[in-house]
């Protein structure tokens, strides 16, 4: 799990750089660890009061997040492609739903929140509405207020948390002051 964050330099989706990178793909590496985020994940929405019809998840990485949550709430999941498939039904949505439903999104990470974005804009072909974006990290540096996003961390409580681990090397207690400023 030492490797769920990583140190170097990093291009993320919207070009900016990075001395860090996030990379939350690696809990379906670890299924105790994915259930107990989607756990968490499940009380935050559940406190949070959100209103929705479905769950879906930001492809790709949001996916297997969102299916144990909707799972775990009892709620029905939509997966949402990047594109159509060229063969079969050709669909960029696959689940049962109705036009103007509303749709509760999840992505392990938000930085610049491009890549929710380019999922709402599906939701929206399809007259499918979202209002709320629950995520496991936020690392966003500037607030984007026409967004809801609920975040279970944000890089300062994972940076906090991790600069009292006793056994932190020198060089990695370095790197994370550098994010925290």
């Amino acid at each position: 799990m030492t490797d769920i964050i990583k140190f170097g330099n990093f291009t993320l989706k919207d070009g900016s750089k990075s001395p860090y990178y996030i990379d939350l793909r690696l809990l379906i590496s670890h299924p105790w660890l994915l259930q107990l985020v989607c756990a968490e994940l499940q009380d935050l929405i559940n406190d949070s009061q959100l209103q929705y019809d479905h769950i879906a998840g930001v492809p790709l990485a949001g996916i297997p997040i969102a299916t144990l949550v909707s799972s775990g709430l009892d709620i029905s999941g939509l997966l949402i492609r990047k594109e159509a498939k060229a063969y079969g039904c050709k669909k960029t949505i696959e689940g049962l739903y109705i036009p103007g439903e509303t749709v509760l999104l999840i992505d392990d990470v938000v930085t610049s929140a491009t890549s929710k974005r380019e999922t709402i804009a599906v939701l929206n072909e399809h007259e499918l509405v979202c209002n709320d974006i629950v995520v496991v990290v936020d690392r966003r540096t500037k607030i984007e207020p026409d967004l809801r996003i609920h975040a279970l961390f944000t890089m300062s409580n994972i940076v906090d948390t991790l600069l009292e681990y006793p056994q932190l090397l020198p060089e990695d207690h370095s790197k994370l002051l550098e994010i925290q400023s």
